[in-house]
């Protein structure tokens, strides 16, 4: 089977996708504020729906692009293969943290330790915190070794990503502390946790696929399927 790698059409086909579920999620909002009950299938509030199986593939085919890349580093004896192979694996867990909430379990035992107050009421962000400042000191000689234009998209992705995933949560988190519970205005804001890391996952891939493209020269992938 041969894939062709096609960046500028898979980026747009990923940006609709996008632009369709946001505009599902405030459909769902006004659905429950017309009715009373949301449209769960859509509702980016909500876990294991079709924004979540979205968000899932995304950073699963950004470990697969980083795998490969990683495969023919390796092929080449490139010195900068296992920092590719250990991005693969950091995309893989995100992946899987998407799909089942990993994140959250990991929160949940944590406010047995900390007080659910402000900036802690997403306590899971802790741990991955200090994961995220240890993974800046190892990648950053890597980062700074990439070619312009990579290093400028994922420190781009990167930050979109993480402004998604942990900052607009801070927010999220200080509203949830005041207010309470979830009302009309917080769930009109609360799509774009989802949106910056959906915007991140596309720049990300957007940039594995141009470096492939253009550092590695494959503009076609071929899978054999061996019995």
């Amino acid at each position: 089977m041969e894939f062709n790698l096609n960046n500028r059409k898979q980026t747009t086909v990923f940006l609709v996708i996008t632009f369709i579920l946001i505009s599902a999620h405030y459909v769902s909002v006004l659905f429950e504020h017309t009715f009373g009950n949301d449209i769960a299938l859509f509702d980016l509030g909500k876990e294991g729906n079709i924004p979540t199986m979205f968000s899932t593939l995304l950073l699963f085919y950004s470990s697969l692009l980083l795998a490969f890349i990683w495969s023919v580093r390796r092929e080449r004896n490139e010195q900068d293969k296992n920092y590719w192979f250990w991005l693969s694996v950091i995309f893989l867990f995100l992946a899987m943290d998407e799909f089942s909430s990993i994140h959250e379990t990991i929160g949940n035992a944590l406010e047995r330790v900390f007080d659910k107050d402000g900036m802690l009421w997403f306590p899971w962000k802790i741990p991955f915190g200090i994961g995220l400042i240890i993974f800046m000191i190892v990648y950053i000689k890597f980062l700074l070794q990439l070619p312009a234009r990579t290093r400028n998209l994922f420190i781009i992705s990167g930050f979109i990503f993480v402004m998604g995933a942990m900052g607009i949560e801070l927010v999220e988190g200080f509203y949830k502390y005041i207010y309470k519970s979830p009302d009309f205005n917080y769930r009109v804001f609360e799509p774009l946790e989802e949106l910056l890391e959906m915007i991140g996952s596309i720049i990300f891939i957007r940039a594995n696929l141009d470096y492939i493209m253009t550092e590695l020269g494959v503009s076609q992938i071929c899978m054999k399927l061996k019995n």
